[in-house]
């Protein structure tokens, strides 16, 4: 084994050990008796399911592109329940956007996790470069 290979190996097997490491005690039994299996899968053009598996898959950059005209938190809530209507699409979601993810997640906390990660980091970028929206500046009379 060359010596180049060494560091990213590591990195590689300590990525895998925290994954590991998140799962329950029943999914290492199910893995540990062959009911279950790890794969590898290709990550670099994510599309996401967001109402169900018949629903449209939808990229990273679709997911920001639908927020990226949403002014308001209330506004990107109202186009986030008509894109993801149960958890495991907001937690497709959360996965196409490389958001945190835990198994413990209410669909608020998810909602909320989205909405900070689209609209509201655009809202407060915008607020620190003195850069609001009419209907922002409306709000500050």
């Amino acid at each position: 084994m060359s010596e180049e290979l060494i560091g990213p190996q590591l990195t590689l097997l300590r990525l895998v050990a925290r994954f590991l490491g998140s799962l329950s005690a029943d999914e290492v039994d199910r893995l540990l008796a062959g009911q279950s299996k790890l794969s590898i899968v290709d990550t670099t053009t994510k599309r996401v399911p967001t109402d169900g598996a018949d629903a449209p898959a939808m990229t990273r950059e679709e997911i920001i592109a639908a927020f990226s005209e949403i002014h308001t938190r209330e506004e990107g809530l109202a186009a986030l329940n008509r894109l993801a209507k149960n958890k495991s699409s907001l937690q497709r979601i959360t996965q196409a956007l490389d958001l945190p993810n835990r198994k413990s997640d209410t669909v608020d906390d998810l909602r909320k996790r989205i909405i900070e990660a689209t609209v509201g980091y655009r809202l407060r970028s915008n607020a620190v470069q003195g850069h609001l929206h009419k209907d922002q500046q409306s709000l500050l009379g």
